[in-house]
C-alpha cells in the first residue's frame, strides 16, 4: 500500500514538473517599458552619435527595436540606432519594439 502511494506522488511530481517546464518554455517575457536616451540629439552636419534603446525587463524574450527617421534628408538612423546627420534642420525618430507595443518619439536637430 505504501509502494502504491510513493508511487502516486512520484508520478504527479513528474507530471507537475514536465508542466511546469514546458508551460514556462511557451510563455516568453514580454516587453514592460521602453526607454531612449537620448531624448534629443543635436548634430552638425556629418557627425554620427547613437541613440540607445533600454527594454525592461532586462529578461525580455524579445530586445529588438525598429528605428525609423521622418525625414532621412535631415537624419539617417540605422538598425543599430545609429544616427547620421545629413543636412540642417529637424527630424523625429521613432523607436518601437518589436511587438510594436511601445513607442518613444525622439528629435533630432541638425545644424
Amino acid at each position: 500500500m505504501k509502494k502504491n502511494i510513493l508511487k502516486v506522488v512520484l508520478v504527479i511530481f513528474i507530471i507537475f514538473t514536465a508542466t511546469t517546464i514546458f508551460n514556462g518554455c511557451d510563455d516568453p517575457t514580454k516587453v514592460k517599458n521602453l526607454k531612449v536616451s537620448p531624448e534629443v540629439m543635436h548634430l552638425t552636419v556629418g557627425k554620427v552619435q547613437y541613440f540607445i534603446a533600454l527594454i525592461d525587463p532586462v529578461t525580455a524574450s524579445d530586445k529588438r527595436v525598429i528605428w525609423e527617421s521622418l525625414d532621412s534628408e535631415v537624419a539617417s538612423i540605422d538598425d543599430k540606432g545609429k544616427v547620421t546627420a545629413i543636412s540642417a534642420g529637424s527630424t523625429m525618430v521613432t523607436c518601437i519594439t518589436y511587438d510594436k507595443k511601445h513607442v518613444k518619439y525622439l528629435t533630432v536637430t541638425v545644424k
